[in-house]
């Protein structure tokens, strides 16, 4: 008895300590990324991982077969998305949107030429006609302070001193964003965060998606998001 209870908690702890290492999960595709928050369909399936995860909260891949049978048998089930247009993102739109792969591969690039060169890679970055300013995304660069020094797109921004008080627009559970970004540089060396923000020339808050990649082992984090089609 003390020996099933000890082996339930490990798997309840187990459960939580996945919910928040991946709160965003993310799948390449040649139909179209496949993505989902992990934490909002384990809140849905009461914490239960073993449907997903076949018994054990470890990583797993969505192939056709899993996706075609577990994934849309469950969202049959429960209401959620069925059709491929629903889960694959492959449409005019989303060509003109950066990939993960893309992001990660460009935030690469920005450390690369900051460690090489800084203020070269300080120049480039605030570029907005630059190489890390590409399709429906950019790379900004911050300190651990809390302060933005190079932002292509809103370059006020580095004016503003620590920007710590900033909160996302999600009503029910704001997260402090640049808090954040910073404990991913720090405690992670790199990673996603997902938040609620307006897109450009919009005040709708919608799920975004940023890359935070420490810039060696510098007080310095290089990153950059995407927003998750509706």
């Amino acid at each position: 008895m003390k020996k099933t209870v000890i082996v339930a908690m490990m798997l309840v702890f187990a459960c939580i300590t996945v919910a928040y290492a991946a709160d965003v999960m993310t799948f390449e595709n040649s139909k179209g990324t496949i993505t989902f928050k992990h934490e909002e369909h384990q809140e849905m399936l009461d914490g239960d991982c073993s449907l997903c995860h076949e018994g054990t909260p470890d990583k797993f891949g969505i192939d056709r077969s899993f996706g075609h049978t577990t994934c849309k048998g469950c969202h049959k089930e429960m209401g959620g998305p069925t059709s491929c247009n629903d889960c694959h993102q492959q449409d005019a739109e989303a060509a003109e949107q950066a990939t993960r792969a893309e992001i990660v591969e460009m935030c690469k690039k920005a450390e690369e030429l900051l460690l090489t060169n800084k203020d070269a890679g300080i120049a480039e970055i605030a570029n907005k006609e630059g190489q890390f300013v590409w399709k429906n995304t950019y790379v900004f660069l911050m300190d651990f302070d809390g302060n933005m020094l190079a932002h292509p797109m809103i370059p006020q921004l580095t004016e503003k001193g620590p920007l710590f008080h900033v909160a996302d627009k999600n009503k029910d559970n704001p997260k402090m964003i640049f808090v954040e970004f910073v404990e991913i540089a720090k405690n992670n060396g790199e990673g996603w965060l997902w938040y609620m923000w307006p897109k450009p020339n919009s005040r709708e808050p919608v799920d975004k998606f940023t890359y935070i990649r420490r810039v060696g082992f510098t007080d310095l984090l290089v990153g950059a998001g995407i927003y998750h089609k509706k």
